[in-house]
């Protein structure tokens, strides 16, 4: 159990070694979204989180059909 805390710990939790140009400007932060869409160290993120939340509409979708064509 402990490697899988040690493991999720380093991921989730920002450091500085990951840190890159544009972090702290004054151009992210007043618009942060502009800079994790168009910084190449965020965008797979980016595009992990868009396939995640069309994954889920889709199943959500689904079970309502099911749920309609069930009653």
């Amino acid at each position: 159990m402990r490697p899988l805390l040690t493991l999720t710990t380093a991921i989730l939790i920002p450091s500085t070694l990951f840190a890159h140009p544009g972090h702290g400007s004054v151009a992210s932060e007043t618009a942060p979204a502009l800079h994790y869409l168009t910084s190449g160290a965020h965008i797979g993120w980016a595009a992990v989180v868009a396939i995640a939340a069309v994954a889920a509409i889709a199943v959500v979708r689904s079970r309502r059909a099911d749920a309609r064509r069930a009653s």
